[in-house]
């Protein structure tokens, strides 16, 4: 694997639970599995990225920033649109 020192650092830093885990993790696929990546250190981070939305539940759109937490009750907010365009009459 390749990552320069400072890279090293960079992801103590940003991953001081298991940075360790993470590059271990990643040797593992580069052997095992043959994947091929330009750059190690964004690879890592985009993997432990991916595993943290995937654990909390937000998904990511692929066409734009937004990100989709699956919280919205639309029920009320169509009830609370119907009362202010319909006023009494409901």
């Amino acid at each position: 694997m390749l990552l320069t020192e400072e890279e090293i650092k960079q992801l103590r830093e940003k991953l001081p639970k298991d940075w360790e885990n993470w590059i271990e993790t990643f040797s593992e696929g580069l052997e095992l599995k043959g994947y091929k990546y330009n750059n190690h250190y964004l690879a890592i981070l985009q993997w432990e990225e991916r595993n943290r939305r995937k654990e909390t539940g937000i998904r990511k759109s692929k066409f734009n920033n937004y990100t989709d937490t699956n919280k919205t009750d639309y029920a009320s907010i169509e009830n609370k649109l119907l009362d202010n365009m319909l006023g009494e009459q409901r």
